[in-house]
């Protein structure tokens, strides 16, 4: 004869259903305990890229300033005697400089 547990007065389980159910939470709350750790170790990983992306924008916003204050105002006279020493001198620091501006809009 199997056992039973009796619930309130009417509802009677089967005590092997019992230990089931216990067997099936026990899997459950250790399956959220192993999801959790993976949730945390992502966040931590998030983290680490988010300080990582500000290092570097941080280093381009330095980069950007010193280049924005020694790089002269355009002057080109390709159209006389291309390529011009403008172009020559400056164009690299006008293309850094203004791909810093459009990736920072």
């Amino acid at each position: 004869m199997s056992e039973i547990i009796k619930i309130g007065n009417h509802e009677v389980v089967h005590i092997t259903e019992v230990r089931e159910l216990r067997r099936q939470l026990a899997w459950h709350e250790e399956n959220a305990r192993k999801q959790m750790i993976k949730l945390q170790a992502q966040g931590d990983k998030i983290h680490e890229l988010e300080t990582t992306i500000q290092r570097k924008q941080d280093a381009g916003d330095l980069l950007f300033e010193e280049l924005d204050d020694k790089t002269p105002p355009r002057n080109c006279g390709c159209h006389l005697f291309p390529p011009c020493i403008d172009c020559t001198n400056h164009s690299s620091s006008r293309r850094a400089i203004k791909a810093w501006k459009e990736a920072n809009k």
